[in-house]
C-alpha cells in the first residue's frame, strides 16, 4: 500500500518537474521570437530607409529596368500615383467629415449633460 503512494507521489513529482522545465522553455522561445522580430524589423526599416523611390512614366518604361536594378529601387508607375492621390484624398475627406460629426456630437453630448446637471446658464 505505502509503496504505491510513494511512487504516485514520485511521479507527480516528475510530472510537476517536466511542466516548470516546460513553462521555462515556452518563455525562452517567447523572447528568442521577440527577438527575431525586433530584428526583423529594423532591418526592414533600415531597407526602407536606403531604398529610393523613383516615377517612371508606363509600364513599358518599368518592363526595360534591369532587374538588379529593380532590387535596389521602389518604381511607381505615374499612373499609380494619381489613383494613389485620388485615394488619399478620399480617405482624407472621410477622415475630416468623421472627425466634424465627432465634434457636433460631443458638443451636443456636452450640453445634454450641462442642462441635465442644471449648469446650462454657465456656459
Amino acid at each position: 500500500g505505502g509503496s504505491s503512494w510513494r511512487a504516485l507521489c514520485a511521479e507527480a513529482s516528475r510530472e510537476l518537474e517536466l511542466l516548470a522545465a516546460l513553462k521555462r522553455e515556452i518563455k525562452a522561445c517567447r523572447a528568442l521570437w521577440s527577438a527575431h522580430f525586433d530584428l526583423l524589423s529594423q532591418l526592414d526599416e533600415l531597407g526602407q530607409g536606403v531604398s529610393t523611390m523613383e516615377l517612371v512614366e508606363d509600364d513599358e518604361e518599368l518592363r526595360r529596368i534591369n532587374p538588379l536594378e529593380a532590387e535596389r529601387h521602389r518604381y511607381v508607375v505615374r499612373y499609380e500615383h494619381a489613383e494613389r492621390a485620388h485615394k488619399y484624398r478620399g480617405d482624407l475627406a472621410l477622415a475630416i467629415a468623421d472627425l466634424n460629426a465627432g465634434k457636433r456630437q460631443y458638443s451636443y453630448l456636452r450640453r445634454q449633460a450641462l442642462l441635465a446637471d442644471g449648469e446650462w446658464g454657465n456656459l
